[in-house]
C-alpha cells in the first residue's frame, strides 16, 4: 500500500511539472491571464449643436478603437441611455458586427429624427453608454457616455437669420464661411489680388502687359530727365500721352477718365523700379491692387474647406439657402457671400445681406471701385428676386 501511494504521488507530481512546461502562464502561477476591455474615441459625425431642421432624419455616428486586450464581439453593444429633452433614436441597442481586435476601430450607427419644431430653437441630447458580454460600461475615453446633440429651430421664422437662429449657417463650413466674411467689418480694403485666380483680375486679357508699357513709359521718361529724385514725379502730358496710347494699345477699351486713373496710379506709385517682363504678379503689387467680387468670394470659401463654384452653376432651392453660401447676381454681373437671409413667416426667404467686395461705379472689368480702392462690405441687403444662390460646400 505504501509503494502505490509513492508511485501516485510522484505521478501527481509529474503531470503537474508536465503543464507547468507546458503552459506556466496558466497552471505555474495559479491564475489566467487577464484580458481588459477598454475604448477611446476617434470621431463622429453630426457634431455637437448642429443644427437639425424639425422632423429630418439623420444618421448619428461614431468611431471608437479598441485600446484593450480583448477582442470585441457581437456581445458588445453600444446602449441607449438617456436623454434630455426626448428621444431622437427608436432602437435601444446597437450590437457590434464581426469582431474587432485591439488596435482597431469600428464605427456604430443610429438612425435619429429630429423632434417637430417648438415655439423657439430647443437642444437635444441622447447619450448611449457601450457595454461588454458582462453588461458592464466601458468607458470611451475618459468619459463613461457617448452623445448626439442637436438643436432643432424653432417655428418664428420671420425676421434675419442670424437674429433668430432660424436656417442660419448650419454646417462647419457654412459658419466658418459667415465669420470670415465679416471678419474685419464693412468698409475694409479687398485683399491683395493674385494672377491664376478664379476670376478675371486686373492683368488678364492683356491689361497687364499694357500697363505694364505704361510703367516703362514712365520708367523712360525718368531716365531720360536724368532719373530726379523721388517721390513726387510728374510727368508732363506729352509723356502723358505716350502713356494713353501704351494703355489703349492690343484693344484696350479704357475710356478717357480711366486712363487718366492709371496714370495717375502710376505716378503716384512710382518709386524708380518697374515690374519684370511678364510679371503680372508684379503689376498687382506694384499698383497694390486689390480682388474683385469672385475672386474675393472664392478666397474665402476656399479658405474654411468649402468648394468655389462658379457663374451659371445649379442654384439650391429657395428653402435650402443658408448664409455662407454663394449670391450670383442675375445675368452674372456680381458675386458675394451671404451673410444672414430674412425668412418670412412661411419659411421663405425675401432678402439677402451681402458680404462683398468690388460693389459700386467708376470701373468696367467688372463695374465697381477702382481696383486699388475696392473694399469689402457686409451690410448690404438685396431682393432675392435678383440673385440666385450656389452652395459653397
Amino acid at each position: 500500500m505504501k509503494m502505490n501511494e509513492l508511485l501516485k504521488k510522484h505521478l501527481v507530481t509529474l503531470i503537474v511539472w508536465s503543464f507547468c512546461f507546458i503552459a506556466p502562464s496558466l497552471f505555474c502561477t495559479g491564475s489566467w491571464a487577464a484580458t481588459t476591455d477598454k475604448a477611446s474615441w476617434v470621431k463622429e459625425t453630426i457634431p455637437d449643436n448642429t443644427i437639425e431642421t424639425g422632423g429630418a432624419s439623420f444618421n448619428k455616428t461614431w468611431t471608437i478603437k479598441n485600446s484593450g486586450t480583448s477582442t470585441w464581439n457581437s456581445s458588445y453593444k453600444l446602449k441607449y441611455n438617456s436623454n434630455s429633452a426626448g428621444r431622437l433614436s427608436s432602437i435601444s441597442e446597437v450590437k457590434i458586427s464581426g469582431s474587432v481586435s485591439p488596435g482597431n476601430t469600428y464605427t456604430f450607427t443610429v438612425p435619429m429624427k429630429a423632434p417637430a419644431p417648438q415655439n423657439s430653437e430647443k437642444a437635444y441630447r441622447e447619450d448611449w453608454k457601450f457595454t461588454n458580454p458582462s453588461g458592464s460600461t466601458i468607458a470611451v475615453g475618459s468619459s463613461s457616455t457617448i452623445w448626439a446633440l442637436i438643436k432643432v429651430p424653432g417655428t418664428a421664422a420671420m425676421g434675419w437669420s442670424n437674429e433668430t437662429g432660424y436656417r442660419h449657417a448650419e454646417t462647419t463650413k457654412q459658419k466658418a464661411i459667415v465669420s470670415a466674411a465679416l471678419n474685419g467689418g464693412n468698409n475694409r480694403p479687398s485683399p491683395q489680388s493674385v494672377t491664376g485666380s478664379p476670376w478675371l483680375t486686373d492683368t488678364a486679357g492683356g491689361d497687364g502687359e499694357r500697363i505694364r508699357l505704361a510703367i516703362q513709359d514712365t520708367y523712360n521718361y525718368w531716365v531720360g530727365k536724368g532719373r530726379p529724385y523721388l517721390p513726387g514725379l510728374s510727368i508732363p502730358s506729352n509723356a502723358q500721352d505716350t502713356m494713353r496710347k501704351s494703355i489703349s494699345s492690343n484693344g484696350g477699351k479704357y475710356t478717357l477718365s480711366e486712363q487718366n486713373a492709371i496714370i495717375g496710379r502710376i505716378e503716384l506709385r512710382f518709386n524708380g523700379t518697374v515690374p519684370k517682363k511678364d510679371d503680372n504678379n508684379g503689376i498687382l503689387s506694384y499698383l497694390s491692387i486689390r480682388t474683385q467680387c469672385k475672386e474675393f468670394a472664392d478666397r474665402i470659401v476656399e479658405a474654411c474647406g468649402g468648394a468655389k463654384r462658379s457663374y451659371g452653376s445649379s442654384a439650391v432651392a429657395k428653402t435650402d439657402i443658408r448664409p455662407g453660401m454663394y449670391a450670383f447676381k442675375n445675368g452674372n454681373g456680381h458675386a458675394a457671400i451671404i451673410v444672414a437671409v430674412y425668412w418670412d413667416a412661411n419659411g421663405q426667404p425675401t432678402q439677402l445681406r451681402l458680404a462683398e467686395s468690388n460693389w459700386g461705379t467708376g470701373w468696367t472689368n467688372p463695374t465697381g471701385q477702382v481696383p486699388w480702392d475696392r473694399i469689402v462690405t457686409t451690410g448690404r441687403q438685396v431682393p432675392i428676386s435678383d440673385y440666385y444662390v450656389v452652395t459653397s460646400a
